[in-house]
């Protein structure tokens, strides 16, 4: 039978020594996979941080001044009848006017903004999405009952349309024309 080896005392000396700081220090450690983790989020965070505050390629000056609220205000029903009412309206070049849509109707309705090129791509849009209304910058969904606002500043004097294009109703003439004048 072997006998176990005996250390000398100078090996003794030699040999690491576990100690509870040193076990405490140890366990204080962050593990790689979450250290590589938490870098990432802030890398990340410090980013999007970064885009959101980037500079315009547009000097102040250059863009367009808006006032902070709107200077007109536009009632507008959608009906059961599929109408908007008024049928027509005039706005301002250049100034922010505000949409308060009340839908007096039984059912769900949109009110989307923009030329006659937009409104056709809008439609063939909802057409794709198998009548899923979009919620967009130029246009809302409106359930029944309910009453949105949206708030556009038109840049443009081209003839501009509101419309609903929920299946069928843009078709049976659910819109209206919006004049822009200077």
């Amino acid at each position: 039978m072997r006998q176990p080896k005996s250390r000398r005392p100078h090996e003794l000396d030699v040999l690491p020594r576990v100690t509870p700081l040193r076990r405490l220090e140890r366990s204080r450690r962050v593990p790689r996979r979450t250290f590589v983790r938490l870098v990432a989020i802030l890398g990340t965070a410090a980013l999007a941080l970064a885009a959101c505050t980037g500079t315009s390629t547009l000097a102040r000056s250059q863009l367009p001044e808006v006032s902070p609220s709107p200077v007109q205000v536009i009632d507008v029903a959608l009906s059961d009848t599929l109408r908007i009412d008024p049928a027509t309206m005039a706005v301002k070049l250049g100034e922010p006017v505000r949409f308060v849509v009340k839908n007096t109707a039984t059912v769900d309705h949109e009110f989307f903004l923009g030329d006659a090129a937009a409104q056709d791509q809008h439609e063939a849009e909802m057409v794709s999405l198998g009548g899923a209304i979009p919620e967009e910058m130029d246009g809302m969904s409106v359930p029944a009952g309910s009453t949105k606002t949206i708030d556009h500043t038109f840049w443009s004097t081209a003839s501009v349309y509101a419309g609903c294009h929920v299946r069928g109703h843009y078709q049976a003439g659910m819109r209206a024309t919006i004049t822009v004048a200077q």
